[in-house]
């Protein structure tokens, strides 16, 4: 996991942008961001390293979960 703690909002816009088909725009609105300056935040957010550095991982962790719920399904039929 990367160094630099987040912010809950910084969370929840990853959220956004990992599990839901949002725009970097639309993800900051969700994750509490004004919608006057979302474009702005979500530009900066996106190009922050440790903002990348944690959607890769929640992006790896989402990807090992549906591999293993889908394993689970095959191997149950």
């Amino acid at each position: 996991m990367a160094d630099k703690r987040l912010t809950k909002k910084e969370e929840k816009f990853i959220d956004e942008i990992v599990l839901t088909d949002a725009s970097g725009r639309q993800a900051a609105i969700n994750a509490g961001y004004s919608k006057n300056t979302a474009g702005v935040i979500a530009y900066e957010n996106l190009n922050k390293p440790h903002i990348q550095a944690y959607i890769e991982e929640r992006k790896a962790e989402l990807s090992e979960f549906i591999t293993t719920f889908l394993k689970s399904i095959c191997t149950a039929i």
